[in-house]
């Protein structure tokens, strides 16, 4: 077909290869004013792989979960304190780091790092309301919790929910958020680092998803499904950090932080969504 295209403009002559690259302009013209994809064809990809993998390891979860019940993992003190390390990681931490960050930028005027605290607290926001929405959808219950039924339809958003949250893990989600949008913002920045970095970056948020399996708040099968929510997340603010719409400013708005009853809450502040970082 472009052996056909060629000889066909070869025969047509001059004007039409004006005309072609007139065509071309109005294209790439018209294109620049097209929002940005929610949804690339990679990620649709990196999606299917993630249900594929999910229900790949499920076989695993409760041979892995009784394995860390042995007296070996339980007595290994070590462990467990780096394990609650890395999970910080995906809990508070990125969240407090990125609003000390924030505050500190805004009285140096440091432009990138700026930027970064900005987009990184709207990626962790937004991957925590899906993986909330997920949990509340899928009613999973935690390792070690004695139910019926593993998965219960809306079980997640009753009352006493505290059980039933398992599906997907909310701190890889949010380790994901922070590993897409440091990616992001480097290669912005076009540095010389990047792949080095990303692959730290996202190899540090895939611990803190094994972290939450060896401290048995999660199920292996969690995590494939939460990695992508917050990939995508972290992505998806890196392509509409400067839309004027109304979804570009929902998710500028979107906060993440600590409630009353020391869980995580998110919510939506117009200040927020007002910040110009870009």
């Amino acid at each position: 077909m472009l052996a056909c295209g060629a000889v066909a403009n070869a025969a047509l002559g001059q004007s039409t290869v004006r005309d072609t690259t007139a065509q071309r302009a109005d294209s790439v013209h018209a294109t620049a004013h097209h929002p940005a994809p929610w949804l690339t064809r990679d990620e649709k990809i990196a999606f299917a792989a993630a249900a594929v993998g999910t229900f790949a390891i499920a076989p695993l979860d409760h041979p892995i979960s009784s394995e860390l019940v042995e007296p070996n993992w339980q007595r290994s003190r070590r462990l467990h304190q780096v394990a609650g390390d890395v999970a910080f990681l995906g809990g508070d931490g990125p969240f407090v780091a990125s609003t000390v960050l924030l505050a500190g930028t805004t009285m140096t005027g440091n432009g990138a790092l700026r930027r970064f605290a900005i987009h990184n607290i709207e990626s962790i926001a937004l991957a925590t309301v899906i993986t909330g929405i997920g949990k509340g959808i899928s009613g999973r219950a935690l390792p070690g919790v004695q139910t019926k039924h593993a998965f219960e339809l809306g079980r997640g958003f009753h009352e006493a929910n505290g059980p039933f949250v398992s599906f997907p893990s909310g701190h890889t989600a949010a380790a994901f958020a922070m590993a897409a949008t440091i990616a992001g913002e480097l290669r912005a920045a076009d540095s010389t680092h990047a792949r080095l970095l990303d692959w730290t970056a996202f190899g540090g948020a895939a611990a803190v998803g094994i972290a939450r399996v060896v401290q048995r708040m999660h199920w292996p099968s969690d995590l494939p499904m939460a990695a992508f929510i917050g990939t995508w997340s972290g992505r998806v603010v890196q392509r509409h950090a400067n839309d004027d719409g109304v979804i570009g400013t929902v998710l500028r708005g979107m906060t993440v932080g600590m409630g009353p009853n020391g869980r995580t809450e998110f919510g939506w502040s117009s200040l927020a969504a007002g910040e110009s970082a870009r």
